[in-house]
């Protein structure tokens, strides 16, 4: 946290950029906002937890973030499935030595159909 604030502070992105360590399940954001997250993704949860634990950040998303864009990384293809979003974009990069995605998700109320008219 304090490198990454180091780097926002070094590329003059202050007044646009909040990084704090939170339980992210305690949050309510007053307004939309954009979400980058690099949640646990099979290397410290159980299998069953996993399923679990993405299910809940799916649905708080979709609770307390409509309107917001949530990036979240992970390496276990399977524990992106649990939170029935579909990814706006898959970006691929290792974390370490774990081959990763990096996914977009736009979090807005109803389907795609009903936004989109798709």
């Amino acid at each position: 946290v304090r490198i990454a604030k180091d780097n926002i502070r070094a590329a003059f992105l202050s007044k646009h950029v909040d990084v704090h360590v939170c339980n992210f399940f305690d949050t309510r954001p007053k307004s939309a906002l954009t979400v980058v997250t690099n949640p646990p993704y099979g290397e410290r949860l159980q299998p069953g937890d996993m399923e679990i634990f993405y299910r809940k950040m799916s649905d708080k998303l979709k609770i307390d973030y409509l309107g917001s864009v949530a990036w979240i990384i992970g390496s276990n293809p399977e524990c992106m499935k649990y939170m029935g979003l579909h990814p706006e974009r898959k970006i691929k990069l290792f974390n370490g030595p774990l081959e990763c995605t990096f996914r977009k998700f736009s979090i807005y109320e109803g389907s795609k159909r009903d936004q989109f008219g798709e």
